[in-house]
């Protein structure tokens, strides 16, 4: 069905170059909507990580201890460093993007 505009002669179709831009604003607002049920997800993803929210409810001693406690290896290393890199990207994406 044609788009139209409401004109005080009544409704009038869109031009051309109004449908594609219509067409335009319609996919615009579509992929933001994706993106944010995709940053949604990861948040989601992240928040349910269990040394995420350990790590958010400590204090910097406790940091610490456990940091010297736990992370033995690179190994280990690298796996905290991926998990805090993810938390740091879901908090900036949502004080600095959204």
């Amino acid at each position: 069905m044609p788009r139209v505009k409401a004109t005080s002669a009544g409704p009038v179709p869109f031009t051309p170059e109004e449908e594609a831009f219509a067409d335009n604003e319609e996919a615009t607002r579509t992929a933001d909507r994706a993106i944010k049920d995709q940053r949604r997800a990861e948040a989601a993803q992240i928040k349910a990580d269990n040394q995420v929210r350990q790590i958010i409810n400590a204090s910097p001693t406790q940091i610490d201890n456990w940091i010297d406690n736990n992370v033995t290896n690179l190994a280990e290393a690298k796996e905290l460093f991926k998990r805090l890199a993810k938390a740091i990207s879901a908090i900036g994406r949502e004080a600095f993007v959204n």
